[in-house]
């Protein structure tokens, strides 16, 4: 009995460790950009999805902390603001990118940062992409691509991406 009661509270502390975290991404803006563009030119999904913020851990560790908490609840918001269009939107770079050798860096600050208690918002950083080789040069200096990173804790990943 003693030990199903100590199983039952480890079980129960790991998974509200586990859900109010952020897993994977990355410890930097820069690392964060860099990877995700990288993840894209490759058109791996499960590569993708280590940078993006799964709804897990929106519902759990970034919604409760923002404005918008005091008016919908995050799965109603996760599923009307974020999700369709940063998936179509990221399919969208992924035909932009795939198959190209792509260079990223951050261009200047991001438009606007927001702190919610254990949570920073950086909205619409802006990058500098170029891929391809000296023939088929591409170059894109956008501010929008990146329109939401979130950090917490340490871990940077992309909330939403914006089209031009």
């Amino acid at each position: 009995m003693k030990y199903n009661i100590i199983t039952a509270s480890l079980l129960a502390l790991s998974f509200t460790a586990c859900g109010k975290s952020l897993q994977d991404g990355a410890d930097s803006k820069e690392k964060l950009v860099q990877g995700f563009i990288a993840a894209v030119s490759t058109g791996d999904a499960n590569e993708i999805r280590k940078y993006l913020i799964r709804k897990k851990e929106f519902v759990a560790a970034i919604h409760p902390h923002t404005p918008e908490a005091k008016g919908i609840d995050g799965e109603t918001y996760w599923a009307t603001m974020i999700i369709d269009r940063r998936d179509q939107l990221t399919n969208g770079l992924i035909d932009k990118f795939r198959g190209k050798s792509c260079s990223v860096a951050l261009n200047g600050n991001e438009h606007k940062k927001e702190v919610h208690g254990p949570v920073t918002f950086y909205r619409e950083v802006p990058v500098k992409i170029v891929c391809g080789d000296a023939d088929k040069l591409y170059t894109d200096e956008n501010k929008r691509i990146f329109g939401i990173i979130v950090e917490k804790g340490g871990v940077y990943k992309v909330l939403n991406i914006f089209g031009r």
